[in-house]
This record gives structure tokens, C-alpha cells and sequence, in this order.
């Protein structure tokens, strides 16, 4: 095991001096070191010196469950009071290493400024939890089903149409003996919409399926009639829309405060729509299939798999992308890729349903990596102090420091 190459990189990563090749290289050696006692001589030495803040150290405990199993059991294997008590110590130090450089929480600032992170988190506040499966469903007649406190089973009926909730899903199917109608008689209107810090499934009639992030909603009929399936929605939604043997084309109309702002057309595909008001662009980002994206009355663009199209002032313009860090949200993490520290606390303030100022200028960072959507927010604000961003919380309030 090269000892002197992993207690210089250690010592570095813990003041945050590694550059990101040296992450990976350490994050190499540690996994290939076959010495786990000399390896946890080391790192616990470093970690000493590193004296960590408390927050530090309750996040590595609280994330042990996330060690390997192979591990996990060979500190059980180990019989000598000595060396599980140091097996111990590699552990806590271990699971730091994992959530930070190993894959359970990949983090890393790409311009650190010359500043000792000190994030400032009040030690007898409550931690914030993470969002979870909530949203409301608003019948045709106006009234409305708090979705979290529903008991599993059979919510409602909408004409023919029956409605059913399992955990977080929604289905709608077509009673017994019925089918779906063929006119726009008898269609009513329903809406799903999650708060923020919530997030839900729909099965649509017709058999496809939407997912909503934190602070969005679809509103669609119980039976799609005519020539078309049409929805609209709003915020950001996934979406994987089931073919039909009519070919029927299924109609994205995305919404915003200030009225409809596009369209997207498929027949059976899977795309993402993100149309949060704060952001510049209304993203629509293509999956599987092929989709039609339109803007007021300009000519429409038509995506290929791992392509974007963004609207701006009813202009599309198509960029091939990376579609994991869009679908990172459907997958259960955040996921940054050269984002600024607006982009990183718009997400956080829709999932933990915080507001975010700041005190001074905004510092001039750009972060890139994962987190787990099911951090909670100390958890999150800790791993950020290792970026050497500097937060004040007092309850939902956090405000960023210069």
C-alpha cells in the first residue's frame, strides 16, 4: 500500500487542497488498500488532526448505515476489544470518505475561494427533513383531497373513471364494462399539484405515467375524447407517455403565471419538462422517442434522445445534453454540473421549502456533483461547508454569507 501517497492526499483532502484528480486517485487507494488496519492508523491520525466540526462528524455517524457490508461485518468478525476500536475509527472515517469522494455524496467546489468554511448552523434548531410524497388532488367540482392523508384504497369516481391511491401514486382507471368516451360530453378535469418540499406519480387514463417535482402540477381529463390527449402542467414533470393503436397524439401545454408558454407533441416516448418561473429557459429535455417542442408561431423543433430544447421569448433553441443530471430528481438526488450557488439554493428552497437571501454579493462559486434528495438540510448545508460556502439558518430561513 503506497503509505506515504495516501497520508499526503488524506491530509490535503481534509483541508481542501486536492485538486479533483487527486480526489479520485485518493479515492483509488483507499478503495484498493489491502492493510485496512495500517489504512485506518492513517486516516485517523489525519482525521485528528483535522479536528472536524461537530456537524461533520454527526453526518459521518448518521451515514455508517451506508459502509459496505463487507466492512460492516468484518468489525463484527473482529473478536480484540484494540482493534475494534479501531475498526470503529475506520469506520466513522471511512463513511466520510464515501459520502464525499466514494459515491454516496459526491461534492466538490470547481473554484474554492482562500477562506475557512464556517457554516453557521444554530445547534438547538430542529433539522429540516426532506420532501416526501405530497401533492393535492382537485376534482372536477372543486373540491380537494389532501393526498398525503389519504388512506390507500379508492379515493373517488369521475364519471366512469375510477380513482385509486397507493403510496405515492395515483391511478385512474375505467370501471368495469366501460370504456373511455369518445366526445367531450361527459370529461372532467382533475388536478394533481405537489407543494414545495413534495412530490407524486400520476397514471394517467390512457395508461401513462407523470411524475411531479416540488411546486408543480398536471391538470388533465378523466378521458382523453377526440383527436388528441392534451395536459398542461406547470413547474417541472416527467413524463413517459403510452402509445395507442389510434396513434392519438398526447399535448403538453406548459403554464406559467403568465399563461401558456409552449407545447410539446408525441405519440410514446419519455421527457422531462422543467418550467419553473425562476428559471431563464423552459427546459424540455428528451429521454426516449422523439418529441415536437413549440413557441407562439415560430416553426417547431423536434428532439432526438439527449437533446434540450429551451424556450426563451418564444424562441427554441436545441442543445445535445446530459440527460442524468436532468433526470437526477426522478432518480432521488440533486445533481449540479457547473451550477452556480442561485441554481443550488433554487433546488434546495423547492425540496425543504426554504427561503434563501443573501447577505452580500453572491460569492463566485460553481459546484459540481450528487447529493441524495434524502439528506436533510444540516446534512446538505454540512457537505457544503467542505466547498467552503458559508450559511446562516434560523429555522426555514438560511442566508448565504460572503
Amino acid at each position: 500500500m503506497p503509505v506515504e501517497r495516501i497520508y499526503a492526499l488524506t491530509d490535503r483532502f481534509l483541508k481542501g487542497e486536492t485538486t479533483e484528480e487527486e480526489n479520485a486517485e485518493l479515492a483509488r487507494l483507499v478503495g484498493q488498500a489491502d492493510n485496512d488496519e495500517q489504512l485506518a492508523d492513517l486516516l485517523s491520525h489525519a482525521w485528528q488532526r483535522y479536528e472536524p466540526s461537530d456537524n461533520i462528524r454527526q453526518l459521518a455517524d448518521s451515514h455508517l448505515k451506508d459502509v459496505p457490508a463487507r466492512i460492516l461485518a468484518s468489525e463484527e468478525a473482529v473478536k480484540p476489544a484494540p482493534v475494534v476500536s479501531m475498526r470503529k475509527t475506520w469506520l466513522r472515517i471511512a463513511a466520510v470518505f464515501l459520502l464525499v469522494i466514494a459515491g454516496a455524496i459526491t461534492w466538490y467546489s470547481i473554484r474554492q475561494a482562500d477562506r475557512k468554511p464556517t457554516s453557521q448552523l444554530a445547534s438547538v434548531q430542529a433539522d429540516l427533513l426532506p420532501g416526501g410524497k405530497k401533492a393535492t388532488l382537485t376534482l372536477a367540482n372543486g373540491s380537494v383531497i389532501e393526498l398525503d392523508s389519504s388512506a390507500n384504497g379508492n379515493l373517488a369516481s369521475q364519471g366512469d373513471v375510477k380513482i385509486t391511491k397507493q403510496g405515492g401514486i395515483l391511478t385512474y382507471t375505467f370501471s368495469e364494462g366501460k370504456t373511455p368516451v369518445t366526445n367531450g360530453a361527459d370529461v372532467n378535469f382533475n388536478t394533481v399539484a405537489t407543494p414545495r418540499g413534495g412530490e407524486y406519480s400520476v397514471i394517467l387514463p390512457d395508461g401513462s405515467r407523470a411524475w411531479l417535482n416540488a411546486a408543480s402540477s398536471i391538470r388533465f381529463p378523466t378521458s382523453f375524447p377526440g383527436n388528441e390527449r392534451r395536459v398542461e402542467i406547470t413547474g417541472e414533470v416527467y413524463l413517459e407517455v403510452k402509445p395507442t393503436r389510434e396513434k392519438k397524439p398526447f399535448i403538453v401545454d406548459i403554464k406559467q403565471s403568465s399563461g401558456k408558454q409552449g407545447e410539446v407533441a408525441v405519440l410514446g416516448t419519455k421527457f422531462n419538462i422543467n418550467a419553473y418561473p425562476d428559471l431563464s429557459t423552459i427546459n424540455t429535455t428528451l429521454v426516449e422517442g422523439k418529441v415536437m417542442v413549440s413557441a407562439g408561431n415560430r416553426e417547431p423543433a423536434y428532439l432526438a434522445p439527449g437533446q434540450q430544447g429551451r424556450i426563451s421569448n418564444d424562441r427554441i433553441a436545441v442543445h445535445t445534453v446530459d440527460t442524468e443530471p436532468v433526470m437526477a430528481w426522478h432518480n432521488g438526488q440533486f445533481a449540479f454540473v457547473n451550477a452556480d450557488i442561485h441554481e443550488v439554493m433554487q433546488q434546495l428552497e423547492r425540496w425543504y421549502d426554504i427561503e434563501v437571501f443573501y447577505a452580500a454579493k453572491v460569492p463566485d462559486e460553481r459546484f459540481e456533483g450528487t447529493i441524495p434528495r434524502s439528506s436533510t438540510i444540516d446534512e446538505i448545508f454540512s457537505i457544503l461547508e467542505l466547498s467552503k460556502l458559508r450559511v446562516k439558518r434560523e429555522g426555514r430561513k438560511v442566508t448565504v454569507l460572503p
